[in-house]
């Protein structure tokens, strides 16, 4: 509970310092003349369009980070058991998989005779490539 309030209080300073910046630079871009986009070579009648999207970009942001906030307050952390087992799994289920046997095969019961052609009688797991 005491990581849940830590965050949450994290959570609500944040959002109010990145709203304010976010709103002081649409502000700046939008009140100050000397924001205009007449330096990178754009001629002075877009100006005013390129300023409006930005500020228009602006504003759909400080709507959007509360929503962020609220996602980065209710994520869960992984558990590392969890990520541990997972892995485990993921590694005998391959395994399995590629020597052909399955997922309930045995260690090695589930052998061929190889070489029967050649006179030797050894068992050898099933799989490809065959030597």
């Amino acid at each position: 509970m005491a990581k849940l309030w830590w965050r949450t209080l994290g959570a609500t300073l944040a959002t109010v310092i990145m709203q304010a910046v976010a709103l002081h630079t649409t502000l700046t871009i939008f009140l100050n003349p000397a924001a205009n986009l007449q330096m990178l070579g754009f001629p002075a009648q877009t100006n005013a369009v390129l300023n409006l999207l930005i500020i228009l970009c602006m504003f759909w942001a400080i709507v959007k980070i509360p929503g962020l906030m609220r996602k980065y307050v209710t994520q869960s952390k992984p558990n590392m058991l969890g990520t541990v087992l997972r892995v485990v799994v993921v590694q005998q289920l391959t395994k399995a998989l590629r020597f052909g046997r399955g997922a309930g095969g045995g260690a090695r019961g589930g052998g061929r005779v190889a070489g029967a052609g050649r006179g030797r009688g050894t068992r050898q797991p099933a799989g490809w490539p065959v030597r």
